[in-house]
This record gives structure tokens, C-alpha cells and sequence, in this order.
């Protein structure tokens, strides 16, 4: 994992609707923005609270001294664990087990 302490936050970007929409002219999102080691980073918001809260946030952890991690953006305090990013069983993994519960464990007997 590649870490960094270079990192530059940005203002929030109200995101308007385009002409054709019928929210015309009218905030619809919010974007924050910032860089790691010079790598350009955005999350986008709906509401403006979200977007601030995720800015303070960032900022909390940059004022901290929290290192960065450069391919997400994110501080290392917000990145998910490991036990998070481990992937579920599949259904070819978990139908074998099954198989041997269904059979009590038993094998057939060989004469």
C-alpha cells in the first residue's frame, strides 16, 4: 500500500442540473474534491451536510497527520478492513458443505 502525506483539499462543487433537465439551473449534488500525491481525487453528495461532514472529515485527518492512501484518497483511519473486503462464499464454495451435511458426513461403505 502506497502512502502519502502530500495531500491538498479543496472547496466543495455545487453540481447544477443541466439545461434540459427539469431541474434546470438548480443544485443537484456536491462534489469534494482533493489531491494525494499530486493524484486528483472527488466524491459526489447529494445533500451539501454530506459533503461537509466528508471535507471535515479529510481535514481532521490531514491536521492529524494521518497518512493517505494514494490510490483511494482516503486516510488509512477510513479505509475498510481487511475482514470488511473479504469476499463472501459463492455458492459453488458453500454447496459442498452442504452436500456432506445433507449426507450426515457418512461415506459409502466399501465392501
Amino acid at each position: 500500500m502506497n502512502t502519502s502525506y502530500n495531500v491538498k483539499l479543496w472547496e466543495i462543487r455545487p453540481n447544477k442540473a443541466g439545461p434540459k433537465s427539469s431541474k434546470a439551473g438548480k443544485v443537484i449534488s456536491y462534489t469534494v474534491r482533493w489531491t494525494v500525491a499530486g493524484r486528483e481525487k472527488s466524491q459526489t453528495f447529494k445533500g451539501s451536510t454530506q459533503a461537509k461532514n466528508f471535507l471535515s472529515d479529510l481535514r481532521q485527518a490531514a491536521k492529524n497527520g494521518e497518512e493517505f492512501d494514494i490510490d483511494s484518497g482516503l486516510p488509512l483511519s477510513k479505509l475498510p478492513s481487511e475482514e470488511a473486503e473479504k469476499p463472501a462464499r459463492t455458492w459453488l464454495e458453500f454447496r459442498p458443505g452442504l452436500h456432506r451435511h445433507e449426507m450426515g458426513g457418512c461415506r459409502p461403505q466399501q465392501p
